[in-house]
Formats: structure tokens, C-alpha cells, sequence
């Protein structure tokens, strides 16, 4: 008898959870969880936390002959960011980090000081490798080459512009006629006895 006094409660609370389950169709859920998805994307690849991890999180690397394409890839998935190289290898490039060039680098640190060290040896002919966050992405490469990388920024000025009052409507007084006139104004402190 004890037992199904407690097999009574769960079955109602069973029923209640399935009727919400039931509740949603297959096409809802699906669209439930593409949003979700859609938002940890968005979040992962935001400015405010792409820099915060290149600043908060602590690496140590042991690289060894590695090449500079292992050495990204690596730090691109230790990081968990994405970081776009810009190789000489890649289409219609001039410039860029030798994808084969061998790398030696130990070291424990903030992934910004590990990135920065890495993009000194990348540095190839006097060309001075450096990074810039990106919508999305860390993009690593010659500076020559990521200064031709362009971002557009609008910026709504309306709340700027206004137009200057005038203000025709001021009192008439003559400040030195109040001044010859006002001798008396100081009032008797004091009081006391």
C-alpha cells in the first residue's frame, strides 16, 4: 500500500513533464536549438570575449621545429577561438607567414604574450607580423597585409547635432549703476549678549 501511495504522486508529475514534451512538434524543437546554437556562435565570436581569452588564458607551449602552420593550429585550438592566417601560400598573396617556417618557442604565459613571441618568428624579411581582432576571428599576418583589411563602422550622430538656441529675450540692467548703488547690503552679525 505504501508503495502506491508514492507511485501516484510520480505518475503525476510524469504526466505533467510528458504533456509539456508533447507540447512542443519536432520542428519547434529544431528551431529551438538552431537559435541556441546560433547564439554560443555569436558569443564565441565576439570582440569583448575573443580578447578575454587572449588575455586570461594561460599557455605553455614546447615548440620545437614545429612548423608555423602546426604552431597556429595549435594555438587556435587551445584557445578555442578562430584565428585566421594569412599564409604566403593563400591566393593572390604578396606577402604573408611562411606556412613551412620552422619555429622554436617554450614558454608559459597569457595566449597574447605565447601569440605575440610566435609572431616575431613569423616575421620573415623584415616584414613585422602582427594581429586584430576581427568580426569572428583573430586575424594573424604581415601588418602591410592587414592594413589593407578595412572595417566600416556607422555611427549615429542625430543625437549630436542640435541647433544653438538664441536667446533674444535677456533682461536690460547695467551691472555698474547696481554696483554704485548696492553701498549698504551687509547685514549686522552678531548677536550675542
Amino acid at each position: 500500500m505504501a508503495t502506491m501511495k508514492n507511485l501516484v504522486p510520480s505518475s503525476i508529475a510524469l504526466l505533467a513533464f510528458a504533456s509539456a514534451a508533447a507540447g512542443q512538434n519536432l520542428s519547434e524543437r529544431l528551431g529551438a536549438v538552431a537559435e541556441q546554437r546560433a547564439r554560443m556562435q555569436a558569443d564565441m565570436g565576439s570582440k569583448p570575449r575573443m580578447l578575454g581569452a587572449l588575455l586570461y588564458t594561460d599557455l605553455t607551449v614546447d615548440f620545437r621545429k614545429q612548423t608555423a602552420r602546426e604552431c597556429v593550429d595549435y594555438f587556435k585550438s587551445v584557445l578555442g577561438v578562430t584565428v585566421v592566417a594569412r599564409y604566403t601560400t593563400d591566393k593572390d598573396a604578396s606577402t604573408g607567414i611562411d606556412p613551412e617556417q620552422e619555429v622554436e618557442l617554450s614558454m608559459t604565459g597569457p595566449a597574447l604574450t605565447v601569440l605575440e613571441r610566435m609572431l616575431e618568428q613569423f616575421g620573415t624579411d623584415g616584414a613585422q607580423c602582427t594581429w586584430q581582432l576581427r568580426d569572428g576571428f583573430i586575424e594573424i599576418g604581415p601588418k602591410e597585409r592587414l592594413l589593407k583589411s578595412k572595417e566600416v563602422r556607422l555611427y549615429a550622430v542625430r543625437d549630436l547635432l542640435f541647433e544653438i538656441p538664441y536667446f533674444d529675450n535677456a533682461p536690460d540692467f547695467n551691472l555698474s549703476q547696481g554696483i554704485e548703488q548696492g553701498g549698504g547690503g551687509g547685514g549686522s552679525g552678531g548677536g550675542g549678549g
